[in-house]
């Protein structure tokens, strides 16, 4: 893969890893980079099962996207009006990398690394998840900690919790289950907007 922000009908490949939990939870997706922060948002929510549920932003360089700023003191710019291949064309090739922080209580950061392909197809209708690893922790498990914890519960019979949070993840759930095809399926049913 070339490091060179490209033209905007460039692919992009993203490798996306959820910060701070080891061992590490990461999707690698492939894009157009003409397609806004939100598609990209949209992308990541499927490719890690996440539901939408909060709020999110993208925090690249200075800057802060996301839907809406009125929740916000600081100034937010539009991700709507943003492209993938502007913010990487302005941050230039030494500096691909980003955050991307969903469930604004919880806090997921998502340590989102892009390299571009400038010779390859950008004609792609939708996202593609060419490679990733480990289970999406479920949505309201309280961060990283709360997810250590449910992990934690969850791998010990005996302990008093167990039960309940069995309950609570719907009978069952295995951290290190990654499926590849379901992934794709979720990506195939994003809409570019």
């Amino acid at each position: 893969m070339k490091r060179d922000p490209g033209p905007a009908s460039s692919i992009c490949e993203l490798k996306i890893t959820l910060r701070h939990i080891e061992p590490p939870i990461w999707r690698r997706v492939r894009l157009p980079s003409s397609v806004s922060l939100h598609a990209v948002h949209a992308v990541i929510q499927a490719a890690f099962g996440w539901t939408d549920s909060h709020l999110h932003e993208f925090q690249i360089g200075n800057a802060v996207y996301a839907e809406d700023n009125e929740y916000e003191e600081r100034e937010v710019l539009d991700e709507r009006q943003t492209t993938l291949g502007s913010v990487l064309a302005a941050a230039g090739p030494q500096n691909l990398e980003f955050l991307y922080v969903y469930d604004l209580g919880d806090y997921w950061e998502h340590e989102v690394s892009v390299e571009i392909d400038a010779h390859s197809d950008a004609s792609i209708r939708h996202a593609q998840c060419i490679a990733g690893e480990r289970r999406c922790p479920p949505e309201d498990c309280g961060g990283t900690s709360g997810y250590d914890e449910l992990c934690y519960v969850l791998t010990h019979s005996d302990h008093e919790d167990h039960q309940a949070m069995l309950d609570w993840v719907g009978g069952s759930f295995d951290p290190e289950e990654f499926d590849l095809a379901e992934t794709n399926q979720r990506l195939r049913a994003t809409i570019w907007s």
